[in-house]
């Protein structure tokens, strides 16, 4: 058997996940809404805890149908890498840690079906995290056009966040992916199952 390149992180599953030499068998939906829901926004530098598994639910549901599934998965790299700060992931030092970032997503991409990222889901990405900060963080300049460009196409921005713990975020994560995709209802149910 072939040598693996680097070493590997043990996953929710008990999969072992080599980031330098991914594989799509090793990428499973449990995982990644597992990971993803215990991972909170801006570094942890929040009123109250908001994952990432919850923002890119909301990021789904700000786009139309056949982007809502891309809008779900947008993030998944950052249950295999987390994420960086931007005043240091987009640093020359961080290169290649972006190079990396783009291959798995490219991975997580194709494995569920989604042949390449669309624009607009970008900017509901930027949308969200608009509202996030606003409402979470009480950031000021966070109005800065320059920054965010947040009102182009959607015009109605969220009341509220519903800040969930870990567990039904998780739920409502993997709930929304067995409805956007063909799992199963066995599927659906043992997803309900491994995560009470």
């Amino acid at each position: 058997m072939k040598k693996r390149k680097g070493d590997f992180i043990q996953l929710y599953s008990g999969t072992r996940f080599y980031p330098l030499d991914p594989r799509p068998e090793e990428i499973l939906i449990e995982d990644i809404a597992h990971a993803l829901s215990n991972i909170c926004r801006f570094t942890g530098h929040t009123k109250k805890f908001i994952s990432v598994a919850e923002h890119s639910i909301n990021v789904s549901n700000l786009l139309p149908g056949s982007l809502k599934l891309q809008g779900l998965l947008h993030d998944a790299s950052e249950a295999y890498l987390l994420d960086f700060p931007r005043p240091l992931k987009y640093l020359p030092e961080f290169a290649e840690y972006r190079k990396m970032e783009k291959k798995i997503q490219k991975m997580i991409f194709k494995k569920f079906g989604i042949e390449k990222e669309a624009p607009v889901v970008k900017l509901a990405d930027e949308h969200v995290l608009y509202y996030e900060g606003k409402l979470l963080m009480d950031l000021s300049g966070w109005d800065d056009p320059e920054r965010f460009n947040h009102n182009i196409i959607f015009k109605t921005g969220f009341t509220k966040m519903e800040c969930l713990e870990p567990k039904a975020v998780e739920r409502k994560f993997l709930y929304m992916f067995a409805l956007l995709t063909s799992v199963t209802h066995s599927q659906l149910c043992y997803f309900r199952e491994s995560i009470k």
